[in-house]
């Protein structure tokens, strides 16, 4: 699956690339406030594929952060419980004392 993505992510990455070469006339940008004369268009679009691949990367590695604690927090959380569910058998079963065989099937055939 990883390599998949990874194929996939070249091939956009590629297209990205030819696409911009392809573009290459100089454009005027404004944005927030801030204004760029002349600036190839190239610059602009690789800019944005970057700008959108490191915005990913950041959110996927919080997303993996956040699922580690939640795994180490569940872990410490399952010994916990394993240990209580020990401790509950270990009680059952001192107080439930040994089956003992059952008597009354030679009581009926003395009848």
């Amino acid at each position: 699956m990883v390599n998949l993505i990874l194929v996939v992510s070249l091939v956009f990455a590629l297209i990205v690339a030819i696409f911009a070469v392809q573009n290459n006339i100089p454009v005027n940008i404004s944005f927030l406030g801030w204004k760029y004369t002349e600036i190839s268009l190239v610059l602009i679009i690789i800019g944005s594929a970057v700008a959108g691949a490191v915005t990913v990367f950041c959110l996927g590695l919080l997303n993996q952060f956040r699922f580690k604690r939640e795994i180490r927090h569940l872990r410490v959380q399952n010994g916990k419980l394993s240990s209580r569910i020990k401790e509950l058998e270990d009680n059952l079963a001192k107080k439930v004392p040994a089956e003992e065989p059952d008597n009354n099937a030679d009581s009926t055939e003395n009848k």
